[in-house]
C-alpha cells in the first residue's frame, strides 16, 4: 500500500510573487516562487550553495506544501491544513529540505486530527521522530478497540516496524491492567481528601461509612480489606458500590478520561439501589456520593496522565 498525497494546483500569492526576489522555486505543479534566497537558506542549508544571479530551481512538491512552508518562514498568515495530508507533504518537505526549525513549527497542526486518526496521527509522528505527537496519538488509540484499529490500517504504518506495533500493543495491554489494579484497591478511594462545600470542610469519614457497614441489605460477596486513616480493618462493601466501581472502571476503559465516571446513569442508579439499605446508605449515598466521584474523577485524570507510552530500545540480536 503507497500514500497519495492529493493536492491542487494554486496561484502564487505575494509575497511570494516578490519582484525583488533573486531565487525562483518552480513547483511540480508549474506554479513560481520567486522568493529571497538570504532568507530562504537561513532556514535551509540545501539553498545556500545556489549560484548568485536569478535562479529557477525545479522541486518535487506540490504548490500548496510550498505555500505553507513559506508562510512559516515569511512573517504573514499563518499556514492553512485543512487536511491531514497536507501536513504530511508539509512535513516530509521539511526534512528533505532540512528545515529543522520548521519542521517543529509543522508538528502541533497534527493535533487536530490525533483523535480521529490515532494510528495514523502515531505513524506519522514517529517517521518524523515527533515524541509528543507520538506519545498523544498512543494515547489516543486507547479510546479505540485495538482490533477495530489494525483492521484499517492507514498507508503511514507501511513504514512503522513490527516492534513498534508490539510495543504500542503492550501499552495496551499495560494501560488496562494498571486501571484493574487501581480500582481493585479501594485505598485511593477512602485517602482522598475531604472535599469543601460552601467554604465547609465535609464530614468525609462518615461519607465513606457504606463501605464499612456490616448490617446493608446488599452486601457484596468477597470481603475486602481497605485502610484509611492508619487504620486496617475487614469490611464488606455493598453490592451497588462494587457495581458502581466495575461500571465506573469500563468507561474509564473505554473513554480514557476521568469524566467517564461522572455518568448521571451511573450514580443514579447506585444511589437508587443504596436507598433499600435502612442503616447508613440510604442517607449517607445521596449527600456524599456526588463529591465522591467529583474526587474520583480527577484522581482519575492525574493516574491516566502517568499512564506513558515510551519506544523500548532496540533488543540486539541473539547470537546463534
Amino acid at each position: 500500500m503507497s500514500c497519495q498525497t492529493t493536492e491542487h494546483s494554486a496561484y502564487v500569492q505575494p509575497p511570494f510573487n516578490d519582484p525583488g526576489g533573486d531565487i525562483v522555486i518552480r513547483t511540480a505543479d508549474g506554479v513560481d516562487f520567486r522568493l529571497l534566497k538570504a532568507l530562504l537558506s537561513l532556514t535551509s542549508p540545501v539553498f545556500k550553495d545556489i549560484q548568485d544571479g536569478l535562479t529557477v530551481v525545479p522541486i518535487p512538491d506540490q504548490s500548496r506544501t510550498w505555500d505553507n512552508l513559506m508562510r512559516i518562514i515569511y512573517p504573514i498568515t499563518k499556514p492553512e491544513f485543512p487536511a491531514i495530508d497536507h501536513v504530511v507533504a508539509a512535513l516530509q518537505a521539511s526534512s528533505k529540505y532540512e528545515m529543522r526549525e520548521i519542521h517543529s513549527v509543522i508538528a502541533p497542526y497534527l493535533t487536530p486530527y490525533t483523535d480521529n486518526e490515532p494510528l495514523r496521527v502515531f505513524a506519522i509522528a514517529y517517521q518524523h521522530g515527533l515524541q509528543a505527537q507520538m506519545q498523544a496519538a498512543a494515547h489516543a488509540t486507547l479510546r479505540r478497540n485495538v482490533t477495530a484499529i489494525l483492521s484499517d490500517i492507514p498507508c503511514e504504518c507501511d513504514q512503522l516496524p513490527v516492534r513498534i506495533y508490539a510495543q504500542l500493543l503492550r501499552f495496551h495491554h499495560k494501560t488496562n491492567e494498571a486501571i484493574d489494579q487501581k480500582f481493585a484497591d479501594p485505598n485511593w478511594i477512602l485517602n482522598m481528601r475531604p472535599p469543601m462545600v460552601k467554604g465547609r470542610t465535609l464530614d468525609f469519614t462518615y461519607s465513606i461509612l457504606w463501605l464499612r457497614s456490616h448490617t446493608c441489605s446488599a452486601m457484596h460477596p468477597t470481603y475486602l480489606t481497605y485502610r484509611y486513616q492508619s487504620i486496617k480493618a475487614t469490611i464488606t462493601p455493598p453490592l451497588w458500590w462494587m457495581e458502581f466501581l466495575d461500571k465506573a472502571k469500563n468507561a474509564v476503559k473505554t473513554h480514557m478520561k476521568g469524566t467517564a465516571v461522572n455518568n448521571p446513569t451511573f450514580a443514579i442508579k447506585a444511589m437508587n439501589e443504596a436507598a433499600g439499605c435502612k442503616e447508613i446508605c440510604q442517607t449517607a449515598v445521596p449527600l456524599y456520593l456526588p463529591h465522591v466521584i467529583d474526587r474520583m474523577t480527577k484522581e482519575i485524570d492525574a493516574f491516566l496522565e502517568t499512564l506513558r507510552f515510551e519506544l523500548e530500545p532496540d533488543q540486539p540480536r541473539p547470537i546463534d
